[in-house]
């Protein structure tokens, strides 16, 4: 449900206003609205609260200490506090004034800053270093062979280059091109480096170097160049001083992890909670335009959940006496259009709140959509799967999700499949299915009549039914949606709106009332439900205009797509029954029971993402366009921690 809101203003004097957003902000529940607006459009007669010179460089001084903080915390996270440490330290240091926060902000940053700093950089150049190496390591152990065919290079000069296999043809036009430039007297030798790369030596006569380089410019052809201490070596030598570089670097490497590990677990909690409090004083500062003065007192407005409202009202009292005033006011229908949305759910509606604030928040006042989504989402992917033994395999699943403690998604995933599986369970035991077919098989169920009907229900035989049986629920679940739509728009005061759903509801609902009399031959329905049809699309005309009755046909469109669950199902039902076949024409037990199990996989693997994705659909499009109303903000009270 939402929760309900109280539109709160705080009046006191000016110089109370430091110590009254400080006690707020400790309170965390006020909502803060931002008055910026209403100031600068002469609605209100008081002007901005500006910060002083003296909070402006307090502000510029927290924003540079947040952001070496981030710094210094990026170079030592090898290991996680947590929360309890983190909580710790910030409820120390919080107390502590802006000035006192700095000062041991700044203390504790001279004593890490330096040296965290330089060992990441020596760090970072090291493992450059390193990388290189490894390149050069492979160039010169391609190359060192293509020099030793030539022999002494006394007289001669060499260049090598790396060559893209699919450009390979460019070494005969650098062949014909030096043939002409130094005649005979050069000569390359190749070797691959890689599957996509060759390596060539060029071997040429020392006078015609630059000749050969302005040649290779032109093809745009780079030479492989070594690292300076390594240009003056020969290639043996310069191989030799790479590999015990490369030994070298590795061992300081991780002594720097040690180093940075061990300032991690002295430090690194401590560094998180300052960072907690700065940014906590720093919100202190940049909220401080939000709200309004006049010469002598300042004007705070804001929101908190109704229930919370009467604990403010005495924590300002008890601090301030009666020097500070919190009031509620009444909610005009602009207010209602602002106020921020905060959920009051069990924990089985919370794990979907994620999946439907993708959508947006709605309007205050409107209808809160996750307790609809939490039972009609797993409803029908139960109408789809209803598999009694996929059921036990989801359940499996989420208990394995459940034992991820530290992971709150797969806690809330464990909570949905646990949901999802229940209502397959449910559907298996209507439909009779246990992986298939195989209680038919093995003939363990009997036909019981229930209420005239027979169950279990074979939905793979009984098409018709099943088709008429989702196109009833979808029905049913539009309906509702337009419905909640009135009771939300009367809600929000908008009672046009709320008759236009009305009208529509009565529209569809004499449509299907007339067809079935005519098909069931009930006359005595005929009449009323005609008169019905026409009062309701006079009423959706008036009020919906021509886009009202067209949306007539838009419903019926999105009632017969509910058609899906019956047609997602049967295929669920061929493929499992398919398994089963299958696996049992096979002479080898063990080979059959294989075959089944593997397709059984897959229609479980599909038959869990697609009724998925559509069971979503058919709540956030079909059902929400009937009734949820968009353009909520949500609540964000301003708190300690809260960023």
């Amino acid at each position: 449900m939402l929760v309900p809101m109280a539109k709160v203003e705080i009046v006191g004097p000016r110089r109370l206003f430091n110590e009254v957003l400080s006690t707020i902000h400790e309170y965390g529940y006020l909502h803060i609205d931002d008055m910026s607006g209403l100031i600068s459009q002469g609605d209100m007669f008081v002007h901005h609260i500006n910060l002083s010179k003296e909070d402006q460089e307090k502000r510029q001084k927290l924003r540079q200490l947040v952001s070496r903080l981030d710094a210094t915390i990026k170079a030592i996270s090898q290991k996680i506090p947590t929360k309890e440490d983190r909580g710790k330290f910030s409820l120390e240091v919080w107390p502590i004034s802006v000035e006192a926060a700095i000062q041991e902000v700044t203390n504790l940053l001279e004593k890490l800053e330096s040296e965290t700093k330089e060992l990441v950089e020596e760090k970072r150049g090291l493992e450059f270093e390193l990388a290189n190496l490894k390149k050069y390591d492979i160039i010169l152990g391609k190359i060192g062979p293509l020099a030793a065919e030539i022999g002494d290079l006394e007289g001669l000069s060499s260049m090598a280059i790396l060559i893209d296999k699919q450009m390979s043809s460019v070494l005969e036009k650098i062949s014909q091109q030096l043939s002409e430039v130094v005649e005979d007297q050069y000569q390359i030798i190749t070797d691959e480096v890689d599957e996509d790369t060759i390596a060539a030596l060029i071997v040429f006569t020392s006078k015609a170097s630059q000749k050969v380089k302005e040649l290779l410019r032109t093809e745009n052809i780079n030479e492989v160049k070594l690292p300076e201490k390594l240009r003056k070596l020969s290639i043996d030598q310069a191989i030799k001083q790479i590999e015990k570089r490369s030994k070298e670097i590795p061992p300081r490497i991780k002594s720097i992890d040690e180093r940075l590990e061990e300032m991690s677990r002295n430090h690194l909690s401590e560094l998180r909670a300052m960072r907690m409090v700065l940014k906590d004083k720093l919100s202190e500062l940049e909220v401080v335009g939000n709200f309004a003065q006049t010469d002598y007192t300042f004007l705070i407005s804001g929101w908190v959940p109704r229930r919370y409202f009467s604990s403010l009202v005495r924590l300002l009292l008890d601090k301030f006496g009666d020097q500070v005033i919190a009031r509620e006011r009444e909610l005009s229908a602009e207010d209602e259009k602002n106020a921020p949305i905060a959920y009051k759910n069990p924990k089985v509606v919370r794990v979907f709140e994620p999946i439907v604030n993708l959508f947006g928040f709605p309007r205050y006042g409107s209808v809160d959509p996750n307790p609809l989504v939490a039972i009609f989402f797993p409803l029908f992917f139960g109408v789809i799967l209803g598999d009694m033994g996929y059921a036990l395999v989801l359940f499996l699943i989420a208990i394995l999700l459940k034992r991820v403690k530290k992971s709150e998604i797969f806690q809330s995933l464990s909570i949905i499949i646990t949901l999802m599986a229940a209502f397959s369970f449910v559907f298996g035991a209507v439909y009779g299915e246990f992986f298939g077919d195989l209680p038919e098989i093995f003939h363990l169920v009997r036909p019981v009549k229930i209420f005239g009907l027979t169950f279990p229900i074979n939905r793979g035989e009984l098409v018709v039914p099943m088709l008429l049986f989702t196109i009833a629920l979808g029905a049913t679940h539009i309906f509702l949606g337009l419905i909640l739509g009135a009771v939300g728009s009367f809600r929000q005061r908008a009672p046009k709106h709320a008759i236009e759903k009305l009208a529509l509801l009565g529209t569809l609902v004499s449509i299907i009332l007339i067809l079935l009399a005519s098909i069931r031959k009930i006359p005595f329905i005929t009449s009323p439900a005609v008169v019905a049809l026409i009062v309701s699309l006079i009423l959706l005309f008036w009020y919906g205009k021509l886009t009202g009755v067209l949306e007539v046909a838009g419903s019926f469109a999105n009632i017969v797509s509910y058609a899906r669950l019956m047609a997602l199902g049967l295929v669920s039902v061929i493929l499992a029954d398919l398994a089963n076949n299958l696996g049992g024409q096979f002479g080898n037990i063990l080979i059959g029971v294989t075959i089944a199990i593997l397709i059984h996989a897959i229609n479980l693997t599909i038959h869990v993402f697609t009724p998925s994705i559509h069971a979503l659909r058919l709540n956030f499009v079909e059902f929400y366009s009937k009734f949820f109303s968009a353009g909520g903000k949500a609540y964000k009270p301003f708190k300690k921690g809260g960023h």
